[in-house]
């Protein structure tokens, strides 16, 4: 999906619209390519074809919702602030989701954000589902788990019975939101917003636990049970195990290292060998992961060839000439000023931390 629009704005506009489908059609063509690089730069708001599908949903949309459409389109919403209270309730409810970028840090106003987003929902949508886009009851499912997560990340202690609990809990309100819609796609957004919330679980709370292994088969369990429409690859799964090789990793346990470093090899040699449909799983619904992906296996492919004793990333002979470059850091001044600005640096993972290891990753079979 080249743009995200809520239901309402989707209906009332290009709903059966042949020349929207074209355009769509040919700005998918245009802007995703064989090729990852290429295509994280071409995905962006500047992007001619973008602009072109921008301007035709625009003209086409109602004045009542012109202001949300607005938000759908911009990256920098904190702009708006000062038409909040203007705002229609779906409306707030979206900016609430998407200022800053969604981003999920856990400060005040984060938390301030989501607590009026939920007495929203609860007072609102929850009575008539009906009258609210799917994204609205697909971010309750992840403002209420959020807020579950926050509360145990703090605990002293982490149980197996803990995690347990947890997953109790998140599958009883999981299977509620699932029953909101019989919708194909709110099922799959859900899904995989599903399959975040579980990484930000284990990130949290559940990697404290001294079950670390048994902890890592039940959540895994969860991220590869889904009948996801893009099942063989998902960027949460591709992030889980990272996190699980590098927790290893600092605990000095290299069988169980080994293990996840071979699972995220094969999601990598996977996504490589399945150019087009990677980048469609990476590009679904009002989800984007292209940048960080790109960021996050060239980090991988850097590790396994600067400090492993063999390769387990093997996608060399299916990489364009820009992913070599890219990948191997041979990119000239202009092309690295130029794509730095796209890929998403990612947060937990540094070339230092890998650096600081480098003895230990060379010990890996």
């Amino acid at each position: 999906m080249l743009l995200y629009l809520p239901e309402r704005i989707y209906n009332a506009t290009v709903k059966d619209d042949d020349v929207y489908e074209k355009m769509v059609e040919e700005a998918t063509s245009k802007i995703f390519v064989n090729d990852f690089v290429k295509s994280m730069s071409n995905y962006e708001n500047d992007n001619p074809y973008l602009i072109g599908l921008q301007n035709y949903v625009t003209e086409k949309t109602p004045e009542e919702y012109q202001l949300e459409l607005k938000l759908c389109f911009d990256d920098d919403l904190e702009k708006y602030k000062d038409q909040y209270k203007d705002m229609d309730l779906e409306t707030k409810m979206y900016w609430l989701c998407e200022v800053n970028g969604g981003d999920m840090k856990p400060t005040e106003d984060f938390t301030k954000r989501n607590f009026e987003f939920i007495n929203y929902y609860e007072n609102n949508a929850k009575h008539n589902p009906e009258d609210y886009s799917n994204f609205i009851h697909m971010m309750y499912y992840a403002k209420i788990t959020y807020r579950e997560i926050m509360n145990l990340k703090d605990s002293k202690e982490v149980t197996l019975d803990d995690v347990k609990n947890y997953v109790r809990f998140e599958e009883a309100l999981y299977n509620k939101c699932v029953a909101t819609t019989k919708d194909a796609r709110y099922y799959n957004m859900l899904y995989s917003k599903r399959e975040q919330m579980y990484v930000l679980y284990f990130e949290f709370v559940g990697i404290r636990c001294k079950d670390l292994v048994k902890v890592i088969e039940i959540i895994g369990h969860h991220l590869y049970q889904g009948k996801f429409k893009y099942n063989n690859f998902t960027y949460f799964r591709m992030v889980f195990n990272l996190k699980c090789f590098m927790r290893f990793m600092d605990m000095g346990d290299l069988e169980n290292a080994r293990k996840h470093w071979a699972k995220l090899a094969s999601i990598i040699n996977f996504a490589f060998q399945n150019k087009p449909y990677t980048i469609k799983a990476l590009n679904h619904y009002n989800n984007s992961f292209l940048d960080e992906f790109v960021d996050m296996s060239k980090f991988c492919y850097i590790i396994d060839r600067t400090y492993m004793k063999r390769h387990y990333i093997n996608i060399d002979h299916l990489m364009t000439q820009l992913e070599k470059r890219y990948y191997r850091n041979f990119l000239s001044k202009q092309e690295k000023k130029q794509l730095d600005k796209y890929a998403k640096k990612g947060e937990f993972y540094t070339y230092e931390w890998a650096s600081a290891k480098k003895v230990l990753l060379g010990m890996i079979e």
